[in-house]
């Protein structure tokens, strides 16, 4: 597909794109069927089930993902960015066949049926891509050794995913995007853990950050890890979560600020208009707005405070 041709409809897309301001307002709104107003423009009655109303999140994901299986600029680029659901959808179903979690947990489908997965875990011989497969037979016995723990599997998918994405991306920024990600992942992950071998059993291989300077982060040497990363882009990032950390704070400006690090500086390229940024800089937005409408609207229904909600919202689109 002509990439000019492509990004000039991922530009004219992107003022459909829910505006930072929208999920701000929808978050200060007096009721949840107000919120579903302004986010998606259509009356919620009050009668409806609110769950029904997840399916206008994952609507948002289904326009765009038929859109890029026809505009997507190679086929490399399509399966890349179904992974980030394929995968998360992968460990969901082993959560619900062993772990009784609820239905309503699944992301949007990828490039792989939930039902697939499903019938994989099952037994069937269904076809899914070597990566996932390999992903669900090894969560499948942790739950069966019975050394499965949230903490366990989620580390075990989070490997997985990211290393196929740093086989299967392509581009000078989407590269840098995969490893931003996986060292703001492995210096939360520090932080939080009391010591190296806690650390060790959630890290992921694949970024810049060397071990031995998260090893410095469990063992209390601070000031000797952000000498180590002075001047890298992470310095900034490990102060926050430092200083946080010695004024006994939750870590949750720190966290939010680490889950965002790789949107903000994929945002910093945002005027570009060749090559595949604009495209992948879209995806991310739309992965930003769906995770955005789902924390709103989960906000409303639980009857969180507005400043909490707006707390917690992610990095996206500014409008």
């Amino acid at each position: 597909m002509d990439a000019v041709f492509v990004n000039g409809l991922i530009k004219s897309r992107e003022k459909n794109l829910i505006p930072k301001r929208a999920f701000l307002q929808a978050a200060d709104s007096e009721s949840f069927q107000d919120a579903v107003k302004i986010l998606f423009g259509v009356a919620a009655d009050g009668e409806t089930e609110p769950s029904e109303y997840e399916k206008l999140a994952i609507a948002l994901w289904e326009e765009y993902f038929g859109f890029l299986k026809k505009y997507s600029p190679t086929e490399k680029f399509l399966r890349a960015v179904a992974a980030k659901y394929d995968f998360f959808n992968a460990e969901y179903a082993l959560r619900v066949k062993f772990a009784d979690a609820p239905e309503v947990g699944f992301m949007p489908e990828g490039l792989i049926g939930i039902s697939d997965l499903k019938e994989y875990i099952n037994g069937k011989k269904i076809s899914v891509y070597a990566p996932i497969a390999s992903a669900i037979d090894d969560g499948a016995r942790l739950f069966t050794s019975g050394e499965a723990t949230g903490r366990a599997l989620s580390a075990l998918f989070k490997r997985a995913y990211y290393a196929y994405m740093k086989k299967t991306v392509y581009g000078k920024e989407w590269k840098e995007f995969i490893v931003h990600e996986i060292d703001a992942l492995n210096l939360s992950v520090a932080l939080r853990s009391g010591d190296l071998k806690a650390a060790a059993c959630e890290y992921v291989p694949g970024g810049k950050i060397a071990f031995k300077t998260l090893d410095l982060i469990t063992s209390g040497k601070e000031e000797k890890a952000l000498s180590a990363l002075k001047f890298t882009d992470y310095f900034e990032l490990l102060k926050k979560g430092i200083s946080e950390k010695k004024e006994g704070k939750s870590l949750l400006k720190f966290e939010l600020a680490a889950d965002d690090f790789a949107m903000d500086k994929l945002k910093e390229k945002r005027f570009a208009s060749e090559g595949i940024t604009p495209i992948l800089l879209y995806t991310y937005y739309k992965y930003a707005e769906i995770r955005n409408a789902r924390i709103v609207l989960a906000g409303k229904l639980s009857g969180a405070e507005s400043e909490d909600i707006k707390r917690r919202l992610r990095s996206g689109y500014e409008g």
